[in-house]
C-alpha cells in the first residue's frame, strides 16, 4: 500500500502514465514499476518529494527432509526445511501454532508441509 500525505486529494502515476481513478491518499500497488503522485491542495499542486519503486520479488523453493519416515509410539522425527528465513509449519493441512522454525519434531502421523517465507515472499516447500 502506498501513501501520500499533504493534500486534499491525489492523481497516482505507474512509470509516468496516469492511473485512471487513483486519486486517494493510499493506493494498492500489484505491479512492478516507478509510482509517483500529484498533490492537490485547493487551486495549488505539486509532485510529492519522492517516488516508490516497487519490484516483483522471487517466490522461495525449499524442501523438507526426510520426505518419508516412520515413529515409534511415543518417539517423534526431527524434519527440515530449506530455502527461507523463517516457516509456518501445517500438519494434515491445519496450522501448527508456534512452529515457525527450520525444523520441525513430529510427533504424531500425519503429512507435514510448510510454508516458505523469504522477505514478503512464501510459497511451499516441496518434498526431498
Amino acid at each position: 500500500m502506498l501513501t501520500a500525505t499533504g493534500g486534499t486529494s491525489y492523481q497516482w502515476y505507474k512509470d509516468g502514465i496516469l492511473i485512471s481513478g487513483a486519486v486517494n491518499a493510499t493506493y494498492s500497488a500489484t505491479l512492478a514499476g516507478t509510482y509517483t503522485v500529484i498533490i492537490f491542495n485547493g487551486t495549488c499542486s505539486g509532485p510529492a518529494s519522492n517516488s516508490s519503486v516497487i519490484t516483483v520479488g522471487t517466490t522461495p523453493t525449499g524442501t523438507i527432509s526426510p520426505a518419508t519416515a516412520s515413529i515409534c509410539s511415543g518417539g517423534s522425527q526431527l524434519l527440515t526445511a530449506t530455502g527461507g528465513t523463517s516457516y509456518q509449519w501445517y500438519k494434515d493441512g491445519i496450522l501448527i501454532s508456534g512452529e515457525v522454525n527450520v525444523t520441525y519434531s513430529a510427533t504424531l502421523a500425519g503429512t507435514c508441509t510448510v510454508i516458505i517465507f523469504n522477505g514478503s515472499c512464501s510459497g511451499p516447500a516441496s518434498m526431498q
